[in-house]
């Protein structure tokens, strides 16, 4: 049994490192040594991210000839549920605390990784004890073996959120890189593999037990750390406060990202919601992907300057105008060409979605910018904030979704939307106090690459019904769409200069 006093304790102290002797170095010092960092994680999860991406959308594209809309809309449907205990109550907002604590110890790592196995376990159990009832609330009876099998996910990603927090607190990106790649692979094979063997919906719920249990087991295999065989809640009061806020937090938050699917698939229709969650899928994966590299790479950093205002400013603004400069375009170009992109992607039984995914696409860009604020809250310590904002926001939104629900599937995508345009200029407006900075500031060059985006985007839409018109085929329509867009995008963006294009540069150089 490993002790506080331990040699492993010692090594585990070392290797993470102390936020706070961070901050005792010079400002220029610190926000060289963060620059240097940041390059790093994303110059290690930028390109991971890339293929994880294309893995997805690419499988995802060849599960649309092997599966129904109804099959994915009764995955979908359970995964709203599901996914409440696995990825937020699981987690209880501890390993976010493991990263911004300034030093953590040895039990409190330990003490963290029981907890939350211990929890996992507790919602795997109530999930495939209760799954018949679940189900009926979910408004499918056909839902309840999925629930029930699903559940195991919050066990084994009870196991994986330590790892994972020690792996970003430590920069090792090359390993977080590793997991998160083989998840997506060993997942989209095996779902494929599957559902040609004609396993319907039950090949995607395969499919993601397999890539979460082996992307587990490999992240044990490369953190060179191993807890010790004992709980303490004295360890864990040392974060109590600031992780049983952000659980709160995220628990609305959740209900913001799922809450239109459940409305969907509840008063609207399963096979509606295949249509619906198809759409979210196409755009989430992008933003999702994104997000997280911002959360492994940028949050780590932020924590170390959580006390140098100027630096954090400096930071936050670069990586926000930088996720910008590449999710704006990819939104862009998909609501501008949705029609031939899904006549062609995704096949005719998928024509339900097309003015989802526009609406979907446009929404998924102001999300992926506003989802950032959250690592200034964090960072901050100011979970208190951060949950009032959750709060507000979560059930604004629900609100939305609710109202637009008269309206089938468009009504909730478009209840989206303008839900998510209302709230995005408060989303930043207060976390950034924080830091005392300004959201014009910030912000400026955002603006900027959206005006670019929403003048390619027109051109690409043009240029992709002048085709049409002409007789041309959907393949031709998104070729004539996106080299019109790039042309656009690009031709400008080389013309101008913008930062972020600048540090793209930068990091391929690097890289190469």
């Amino acid at each position: 049994m490993a002790t506080d006093a331990d040699p492993r304790a010692v090594r585990l102290d070392a290797a993470i490192g102390d936020h706070r002797a961070s901050a005792t170095a010079t400002d220029g010092t610190a926000m060289a040594q963060t620059a240097k960092d940041m390059g790093r994680g994303v110059r290690w999860m930028g390109p991971t991210q890339v293929v994880i991406q294309v893995v997805r959308v690419g499988s995802l594209l060849v599960l649309t000839r092997l599966l129904t809309p109804q099959e994915f809309g009764l995955v979908a449907l359970v995964t709203v549920l599901t996914g409440l205990f696995e990825r937020v109550l699981g987690d209880t907002g501890t390993t976010t605390a493991l990263v911004r604590h300034p030093t953590i110890s040895h039990g409190l790592a330990s003490s963290v990784l029981w907890l939350n196995v211990a929890i996992g376990g507790l919602t795997t159990l109530v999930l495939v004890v209760f799954g018949a009832p679940i189900a009926s609330l979910l408004g499918d009876a056909d839902a309840t073996d999925i629930v029930r099998v699903m559940g195991f996910l919050a066990v084994i990603n009870g196991c994986a959120h330590v790892p994972r927090a020690l792996f970003r607190r430590r920069m090792l990106f090359s390993r977080l890189a590793a997991t998160n790649l083989t998840n997506a692979v060993i997942t989209a094979a095996a779902t494929i593999g599957f559902a040609a063997a004609g396993w319907g919906e039950w090949a995607i719920v395969v499919g993601n037990l397999s890539g979460t249990v082996t992307a587990t087991v490999l992240a044990w295999v490369l953190i060179d750390w191993r807890p010790a065989l004992h709980f303490s809640r004295r360890r864990l009061s040392e974060i109590a406060g600031f992780s049983s806020r952000l659980t709160i937090q995220n628990i609305f938050g959740y209900i913001s990202f799922a809450g239109d699917r459940f409305i969907v698939g509840r008063f609207v229709g399963t096979t509606e919601l295949g249509y619906y969650g198809m759409a979210n899928r196409l755009m989430r994966y992008p933003i999702q992907t994104t997000a997280q590299t911002y959360r492994d790479v940028v949050f780590p950093n932020l924590a170390r300057l959580q006390d140098d205002h100027r630096a954090m400013t400096t930071a936050y603004e670069r990586s926000v105008s930088g996720i910008a400069f590449v999710i704006f375009p990819l939104c862009g170009v998909i609501a501008a060409l949705a029609d031939p992109l899904v006549a062609f992607g995704l096949g005719p039984k998928w024509v339900p979605a097309t003015d989802v995914l526009a609406l979907v696409a446009v929404t998924s860009g102001l999300q992926a910018v506003a989802s950032t604020t959250g690592s200034l809250y964090n960072a901050r310590g100011r979970a208190d904030l951060s949950l009032r904002w959750q709060v507000f926001s979560s059930l604004f939104l629900l609100a939305c979704y609710s109202i637009g629900a008269r309206w089938d599937l468009i009504g909730v995508a478009w209840s989206y939307l303008i839900g998510i345009a209302l709230l995005t200029p408060l989303a930043f407006a207060i976390p950034l106090r924080l830091i005392g900075a300004r959201v014009t500031a910030v912000l400026r060059t955002t603006a900027a690459l959206g005006l670019l985006t929403v003048a390619s985007a027109a051109t690409a839409h043009v240029a992709a019904r002048l085709v049409d018109d002409a007789g041309g085929n959907d393949p031709t329509q998104l070729t004539a769409g996106v080299v019109t867009f790039a042309a656009c995008y690009g031709g400008v963006s080389l013309a101008w200069r913008p930062r972020p294009a600048t540090d793209l540069l930068q990091l391929v150089r690097r890289r190469t």
